[in-house]
């Protein structure tokens, strides 16, 4: 049987981008700058895993805390999460283990396999 915690190093990975509407939290609950292209936050799954997802574009250029805006994020996944990624799915947003804000996909606009 598969240890849950071991690696996934065995898996099939796939990046999966989407367009999504990102809410964040307000300081001083959450963060206390605005995010922009780029940012590299943890992604929780419904399963208590994370995933990794850049921010490849954003409405505005930037989201500030307590702010929200349609953005488009690539993530890395493993194969079986590939479930979570469907329109109307809600995740929440951590920098760590805290919680600065949440996301909901509106469309998967590609899924490959990751080199």
């Amino acid at each position: 049987m598969k240890d849950k915690t071991m690696s996934h190093a065995d898996e099939r990975w796939l990046d999966i981008s989407v367009k999504a509407r990102v809410a964040l939290l307000p300081s001083p609950v959450g963060r206390s700058s605005p995010i922009q292209t780029g940012y590299r936050p943890n992604h929780q799954l419904p399963s208590g895993d994370f995933c990794m997802g850049i921010f490849t574009s954003m409405e505005g250029g930037q989201i500030a805390p307590g702010e929200s805006a349609l953005v488009e994020i690539r993530f890395m996944v493993v194969e079986p999460w590939r479930g979570f990624f469907e329109a109307g799915y809600v995740w929440n947003i951590n920098e760590g283990s805290r919680k600065v804000g949440s996301g909901e996909i509106l469309a998967v606009t590609e899924v490959r396999q990751s080199r």
